[in-house]
Protein backbone atom coordinates (compact mmCIF):
# COMPACT_ATOMS: atom_id res chain seq x y z
CA UNK A 1 0.00 0.00 0.00
CA UNK A 2 2.84 2.40 0.89
CA UNK A 3 4.55 1.63 -2.44
CA UNK A 4 1.39 2.48 -4.36
CA UNK A 5 0.98 5.75 -2.44
CA UNK A 6 4.60 6.62 -3.22
CA UNK A 7 4.05 6.09 -6.95
CA UNK A 8 0.87 8.19 -6.85
CA UNK A 9 2.74 10.98 -5.07
CA UNK A 10 5.54 10.91 -7.65
CA UNK A 11 3.01 10.97 -10.47
CA UNK A 12 1.20 13.99 -8.99
CA UNK A 13 4.55 15.74 -8.50
CA UNK A 14 5.45 15.13 -12.15
CA UNK A 15 2.08 16.39 -13.33
CA UNK A 16 2.49 19.50 -11.20
CA UNK A 17 5.81 20.27 -12.86
CA UNK A 18 4.32 19.81 -16.29
CA UNK A 19 1.37 22.06 -15.52
CA UNK A 20 3.64 24.88 -14.32
CA UNK A 21 6.30 24.38 -16.98
CA UNK A 22 7.22 27.63 -18.73
CA UNK A 23 9.42 25.96 -21.33
CA UNK A 24 10.54 22.53 -22.48
CA UNK A 25 14.20 21.79 -23.12
CA UNK A 26 15.46 20.25 -26.34
CA UNK A 27 18.64 18.22 -25.95
CA UNK A 28 20.86 16.63 -28.61
CA UNK A 29 22.67 13.36 -27.94
CA UNK A 30 25.27 11.49 -29.98
CA UNK A 31 24.83 7.82 -30.72
CA UNK A 32 26.72 5.60 -28.30
CA UNK A 33 28.43 3.77 -31.17
CA UNK A 34 29.08 6.56 -33.65
CA UNK A 35 30.28 5.34 -37.07
CA UNK A 36 33.51 6.58 -38.60
CA UNK A 37 33.25 10.23 -39.60
CA UNK A 38 35.39 11.69 -42.43
CA UNK A 39 35.00 15.28 -41.14
CA UNK A 40 38.02 16.93 -39.54
CA UNK A 41 36.16 20.21 -39.03
CA UNK A 42 32.43 20.93 -38.97
CA UNK A 43 30.89 24.40 -39.02
CA UNK A 44 27.14 24.91 -38.66
CA UNK A 45 25.70 28.27 -39.71
CA UNK A 46 22.30 28.88 -38.13
CA UNK A 47 20.31 30.53 -40.96
CA UNK A 48 16.90 30.13 -39.33
CA UNK A 49 14.86 33.36 -39.57
CA UNK A 50 14.27 33.35 -35.81
CA UNK A 51 15.14 31.56 -32.59
CA UNK A 52 11.76 29.80 -32.40
CA UNK A 53 12.10 26.01 -32.10
CA UNK A 54 8.39 25.32 -31.85
CA UNK A 55 5.80 24.42 -29.23
CA UNK A 56 4.55 21.32 -27.44
CA UNK A 57 1.57 20.62 -25.17
CA UNK A 58 2.25 20.18 -21.45
CA UNK A 59 0.17 19.48 -18.36
CA UNK A 60 -3.36 18.26 -17.94
CA UNK A 61 -4.68 21.35 -19.68
CA UNK A 62 -2.38 20.89 -22.71
CA UNK A 63 -0.73 24.26 -22.19
CA UNK A 64 1.13 25.56 -25.24
CA UNK A 65 4.78 25.58 -24.09
CA UNK A 66 7.79 26.83 -26.07
CA UNK A 67 10.68 24.51 -26.89
CA UNK A 68 14.08 26.00 -26.04
CA UNK A 69 17.70 24.93 -26.34
CA UNK A 70 20.23 25.82 -23.66
CA UNK A 71 23.64 26.48 -25.15
CA UNK A 72 24.76 27.00 -28.73
CA UNK A 73 22.59 24.91 -31.05
CA UNK A 74 25.02 25.08 -33.99
CA UNK A 75 27.91 23.75 -31.88
CA UNK A 76 25.82 20.86 -30.57
CA UNK A 77 24.75 19.86 -34.09
CA UNK A 78 28.38 20.01 -35.26
CA UNK A 79 29.36 17.46 -32.58
CA UNK A 80 27.03 14.90 -34.19
CA UNK A 81 29.02 15.09 -37.45
CA UNK A 82 32.66 15.65 -36.46
CA UNK A 83 35.21 12.82 -36.27
CA UNK A 84 36.29 11.60 -32.84
CA UNK A 85 39.84 11.21 -34.14
CA UNK A 86 40.57 14.21 -36.36
CA UNK A 87 43.94 12.79 -37.45
CA UNK A 88 42.09 10.22 -39.59
CA UNK A 89 39.69 12.73 -41.18
CA UNK A 90 40.31 14.39 -44.53
CA UNK A 91 37.23 16.57 -45.13
CA UNK A 92 35.83 19.87 -43.87
CA UNK A 93 32.05 20.16 -43.59
CA UNK A 94 29.82 23.24 -43.67
CA UNK A 95 26.14 22.96 -42.74
CA UNK A 96 23.55 25.66 -43.38
CA UNK A 97 20.68 25.09 -40.94
CA UNK A 98 17.60 26.60 -42.61
CA UNK A 99 14.78 25.13 -40.50
CA UNK A 100 14.45 23.18 -37.25
CA UNK A 101 10.94 23.22 -35.86
CA UNK A 102 9.00 21.02 -33.43
CA UNK A 103 5.21 20.92 -33.25
CA UNK A 104 2.70 18.85 -31.32
CA UNK A 105 -1.00 18.63 -32.06
CA UNK A 106 -3.16 19.92 -29.22
CA UNK A 107 -4.52 17.24 -26.85
CA UNK A 108 -3.15 14.52 -29.07
CA UNK A 109 -0.56 11.76 -29.32
CA UNK A 110 0.78 13.21 -32.57
CA UNK A 111 3.91 15.28 -33.19
CA UNK A 112 6.00 16.59 -36.07
CA UNK A 113 9.60 17.67 -36.59
CA UNK A 114 10.67 19.83 -39.55
CA UNK A 115 14.35 19.83 -40.57
CA UNK A 116 15.81 21.73 -43.51
CA UNK A 117 19.57 21.95 -43.97
CA UNK A 118 22.19 22.01 -46.72
CA UNK A 119 25.56 20.30 -46.51
CA UNK A 120 28.78 21.39 -48.26
CA UNK A 121 32.17 19.72 -48.04
CA UNK A 122 35.76 20.14 -49.19
CA UNK A 123 39.11 18.46 -48.73
CA UNK A 124 41.23 19.97 -45.97
CA UNK A 125 43.63 21.80 -48.30
CA UNK A 126 41.01 23.02 -50.78
CA UNK A 127 39.36 26.46 -50.67
CA UNK A 128 35.98 25.74 -52.27
CA UNK A 129 33.07 23.86 -50.72
CA UNK A 130 30.90 21.59 -52.88
CA UNK A 131 27.19 20.98 -52.13
CA UNK A 132 26.33 17.31 -51.72
CA UNK A 133 23.22 16.95 -49.54
CA UNK A 134 19.95 18.82 -49.17
CA UNK A 135 17.55 17.89 -46.40
CA UNK A 136 13.93 19.04 -46.41
CA UNK A 137 11.85 16.66 -44.31
CA UNK A 138 8.81 16.54 -42.07
CA UNK A 139 8.95 13.61 -39.66
CA UNK A 140 5.52 12.63 -38.34
CA UNK A 141 4.83 10.59 -35.21
CA UNK A 142 1.47 9.00 -34.48
CA UNK A 143 -0.19 7.41 -31.44
CA UNK A 144 2.46 7.88 -28.76
CA UNK A 145 1.37 8.15 -25.12
CA UNK A 146 4.11 10.68 -24.35
CA UNK A 147 4.16 12.54 -27.65
CA UNK A 148 6.21 15.43 -26.23
CA UNK A 149 9.11 13.22 -25.14
CA UNK A 150 9.06 11.21 -28.37
CA UNK A 151 8.80 14.32 -30.58
CA UNK A 152 11.75 16.00 -28.87
CA UNK A 153 13.73 12.74 -28.99
CA UNK A 154 13.21 12.36 -32.72
CA UNK A 155 15.25 15.53 -33.32
CA UNK A 156 18.44 13.86 -32.04
CA UNK A 157 17.56 10.60 -33.76
CA UNK A 158 17.05 12.16 -37.20
CA UNK A 159 20.07 14.48 -36.96
CA UNK A 160 22.22 11.45 -36.10
CA UNK A 161 20.68 9.58 -39.04
CA UNK A 162 21.49 12.47 -41.38
CA UNK A 163 25.07 12.57 -40.08
CA UNK A 164 25.53 8.83 -40.54
CA UNK A 165 24.06 8.97 -44.04
CA UNK A 166 26.46 11.76 -44.99
CA UNK A 167 29.39 9.62 -43.77
CA UNK A 168 28.42 6.88 -46.21
CA UNK A 169 27.66 9.18 -49.14
CA UNK A 170 30.72 11.42 -49.04
CA UNK A 171 32.73 9.19 -51.41
CA UNK A 172 29.97 8.61 -53.95
CA UNK A 173 28.62 12.11 -54.57
CA UNK A 174 28.85 13.51 -58.09
CA UNK A 175 31.00 16.58 -58.65
CA UNK A 176 28.97 19.76 -58.13
CA UNK A 177 28.47 22.27 -60.93
CA UNK A 178 28.89 25.21 -58.56
CA UNK A 179 31.27 25.56 -55.62
CA UNK A 180 31.53 28.22 -52.91
CA UNK A 181 34.06 29.91 -50.67
CA UNK A 182 33.45 30.09 -46.92
CA UNK A 183 32.42 33.75 -47.15
CA UNK A 184 30.00 33.02 -50.01
CA UNK A 185 28.27 30.37 -47.90
CA UNK A 186 27.83 32.89 -45.09
CA UNK A 187 25.93 35.13 -47.52
CA UNK A 188 24.38 32.39 -49.66
CA UNK A 189 20.75 33.25 -48.88
CA UNK A 190 21.26 36.86 -49.96
CA UNK A 191 23.14 35.81 -53.08
CA UNK A 192 20.39 33.38 -54.06
CA UNK A 193 17.65 35.96 -53.54
CA UNK A 194 19.38 38.25 -56.02
CA UNK A 195 18.59 35.65 -58.68
CA UNK A 196 14.91 35.33 -57.70
CA UNK A 197 12.72 37.97 -59.44
CA UNK A 198 10.09 38.05 -56.68
CA UNK A 199 12.63 39.45 -54.22
CA UNK A 200 13.57 42.54 -56.21
CA UNK A 201 10.70 43.42 -58.58
CA UNK A 202 7.07 44.39 -58.07
CA UNK A 203 4.79 41.35 -57.93
CA UNK A 204 2.48 41.19 -60.93
CA UNK A 205 -1.30 40.90 -60.44
CA UNK A 206 -2.82 37.48 -60.98
CA UNK A 207 -2.94 33.98 -59.52
CA UNK A 208 0.11 31.91 -58.60
CA UNK A 209 -0.50 28.17 -58.68
CA UNK A 210 2.91 27.29 -57.22
CA UNK A 211 5.94 28.82 -55.52
CA UNK A 212 7.82 28.32 -58.78
CA UNK A 213 5.39 30.72 -60.46
CA UNK A 214 5.57 33.13 -57.54
CA UNK A 215 9.36 33.35 -57.29
CA UNK A 216 9.62 33.88 -61.06
CA UNK A 217 6.78 36.43 -60.94
CA UNK A 218 4.84 34.68 -63.72
CA UNK A 219 1.21 34.51 -62.58
CA UNK A 220 -1.79 33.32 -64.47
CA UNK A 221 -3.15 36.72 -65.48
CA UNK A 222 -6.74 37.78 -65.19
CA UNK A 223 -8.97 40.09 -63.17
CA UNK A 224 -9.17 38.95 -59.54
CA UNK A 225 -11.95 40.22 -57.25
CA UNK A 226 -11.56 40.38 -53.47
CA UNK A 227 -14.58 39.83 -51.22
CA UNK A 228 -15.31 39.21 -47.53
CA UNK A 229 -17.73 36.56 -46.32
CA UNK A 230 -20.05 36.97 -43.31
CA UNK A 231 -17.24 35.88 -40.95
CA UNK A 232 -14.87 38.51 -42.35
CA UNK A 233 -12.74 35.94 -44.17
CA UNK A 234 -11.04 36.79 -47.47
CA UNK A 235 -12.56 35.34 -50.62
CA UNK A 236 -11.28 35.63 -54.17
CA UNK A 237 -13.06 35.24 -57.49
CA UNK A 238 -11.64 35.37 -60.99
CA UNK A 239 -13.22 36.04 -64.36
CA UNK A 240 -13.63 32.87 -66.36
CA UNK A 241 -13.80 32.49 -70.13
CA UNK A 242 -15.23 29.73 -72.32
CA UNK A 243 -14.69 29.65 -76.09
CA UNK A 244 -13.23 33.14 -75.86
CA UNK A 245 -16.33 34.60 -74.17
CA UNK A 246 -16.48 35.86 -70.59
CA UNK A 247 -18.87 33.90 -68.41
CA UNK A 248 -21.34 35.66 -66.11
CA UNK A 249 -20.44 33.51 -63.14
CA UNK A 250 -16.95 34.09 -61.74
CA UNK A 251 -14.65 31.28 -60.66
CA UNK A 252 -14.22 30.94 -56.89
CA UNK A 253 -10.56 30.46 -55.91
CA UNK A 254 -10.15 27.71 -53.33
CA UNK A 255 -7.03 28.59 -51.24
CA UNK A 256 -5.84 24.98 -50.94
CA UNK A 257 -5.33 24.88 -54.73
CA UNK A 258 -3.05 27.92 -55.01
CA UNK A 259 0.15 29.41 -53.62
CA UNK A 260 -0.69 33.14 -53.67
CA UNK A 261 -2.86 35.82 -55.24
CA UNK A 262 -1.94 39.41 -56.11
CA UNK A 263 -4.59 42.06 -56.70
CA UNK A 264 -4.83 45.85 -56.23
CA UNK A 265 -1.15 46.00 -55.33
CA UNK A 266 -1.49 43.54 -52.43
CA UNK A 267 -0.26 39.93 -52.11
CA UNK A 268 -2.22 37.21 -50.32
CA UNK A 269 -0.70 33.89 -49.23
CA UNK A 270 -2.95 30.91 -49.84
CA UNK A 271 -3.12 28.18 -47.18
CA UNK A 272 -5.29 25.13 -46.70
CA UNK A 273 -7.71 27.13 -44.56
CA UNK A 274 -7.72 30.60 -46.09
CA UNK A 275 -5.90 33.61 -47.56
CA UNK A 276 -3.68 35.95 -45.54
CA UNK A 277 -2.19 39.27 -46.63
CA UNK A 278 1.56 38.93 -47.20
CA UNK A 279 4.06 41.80 -47.16
CA UNK A 280 7.70 42.21 -48.16
CA UNK A 281 9.71 43.37 -45.16
CA UNK A 282 13.50 43.56 -44.64
CA UNK A 283 14.21 41.23 -47.55
CA UNK A 284 11.60 38.60 -46.68
CA UNK A 285 7.94 37.84 -47.36
CA UNK A 286 5.96 37.66 -44.10
CA UNK A 287 2.34 37.17 -43.07
CA UNK A 288 0.35 36.33 -39.95
CA UNK A 289 -2.78 34.33 -39.33
CA UNK A 290 -4.55 31.70 -37.29
CA UNK A 291 -3.05 28.76 -39.10
CA UNK A 292 -0.47 26.06 -38.36
CA UNK A 293 2.79 24.98 -40.00
CA UNK A 294 0.99 22.17 -41.80
CA UNK A 295 -2.08 24.08 -43.00
CA UNK A 296 0.15 26.94 -44.18
CA UNK A 297 2.07 24.66 -46.52
CA UNK A 298 0.03 23.35 -49.43
CA UNK A 299 2.88 21.29 -50.89
CA UNK A 300 1.81 17.72 -51.50
CA UNK A 301 5.28 16.34 -50.87
CA UNK A 302 8.12 17.24 -48.51
CA UNK A 303 11.21 15.08 -48.81
CA UNK A 304 14.92 14.69 -48.23
CA UNK A 305 17.12 14.35 -51.28
CA UNK A 306 20.78 13.78 -51.97
CA UNK A 307 22.37 15.57 -54.89
CA UNK A 308 23.10 13.02 -57.57
CA UNK A 309 20.07 10.87 -56.72
CA UNK A 310 18.68 8.90 -53.83
CA UNK A 311 16.25 9.54 -50.99
CA UNK A 312 16.79 9.38 -47.25
CA UNK A 313 13.14 9.74 -46.42
CA UNK A 314 9.85 11.20 -47.58
CA UNK A 315 6.96 11.93 -45.23
CA UNK A 316 3.64 13.61 -45.91
CA UNK A 317 2.47 16.77 -44.20
CA UNK A 318 -1.22 15.99 -43.79
CA UNK A 319 -3.68 18.60 -42.57
CA UNK A 320 -4.12 19.04 -38.83
CA UNK A 321 -7.78 19.84 -38.11
CA UNK A 322 -8.88 21.98 -35.20
CA UNK A 323 -8.36 25.39 -33.66
CA UNK A 324 -5.14 27.28 -34.40
CA UNK A 325 -3.16 29.96 -32.64
CA UNK A 326 -2.07 33.16 -34.34
CA UNK A 327 1.48 32.95 -35.77
CA UNK A 328 3.85 35.16 -37.72
CA UNK A 329 5.32 33.34 -40.73
CA UNK A 330 8.13 34.03 -43.18
CA UNK A 331 8.58 32.40 -46.58
CA UNK A 332 11.58 30.21 -47.37
CA UNK A 333 13.24 31.37 -50.58
CA UNK A 334 14.40 27.77 -51.15
CA UNK A 335 11.06 26.01 -51.35
CA UNK A 336 8.35 28.54 -50.57
CA UNK A 337 7.45 26.89 -47.26
CA UNK A 338 5.90 28.96 -44.50
CA UNK A 339 8.23 29.05 -41.48
CA UNK A 340 6.73 30.04 -38.09
CA UNK A 341 8.93 32.69 -36.47
CA UNK A 342 6.70 33.94 -33.66
CA UNK A 343 3.56 32.92 -31.78
CA UNK A 344 1.25 35.94 -31.56
CA UNK A 345 -1.48 34.32 -29.43
CA UNK A 346 -1.07 35.09 -25.73
CA UNK A 347 -2.30 32.67 -23.05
Amino acid sequence: MLVKLRYIFLLLLLLGKLITAQEVLLTLKEKKHKPYSPYKTVKVIDKRPGALLGYVQTGASSKVTPVVFKGVLSDSIAKLFIAKDSSLAALDLMILLEELYVMEKSQSTEGRVKITMRLFRKKNMEKLYSPFMEIDSVYTLYRFIDATKKTLGIVSEKLNDIAEYSFKEQNSIQKALKNYTYNQLLLLDSLEKLEIPAYHVEIKPGVFNSFEQFKNNTPDTGTVFLKLNKRGELLFEMEEYRNGKKRRKKKRLEPKNYYAVCTNGKIYKATNIGFYEMKFSEGNFVYSGKTSFVTSNNDKEVLLAVLGGGLLGALSASTLPGKFDDYLFTISHLNGHSIPIKRLTTD
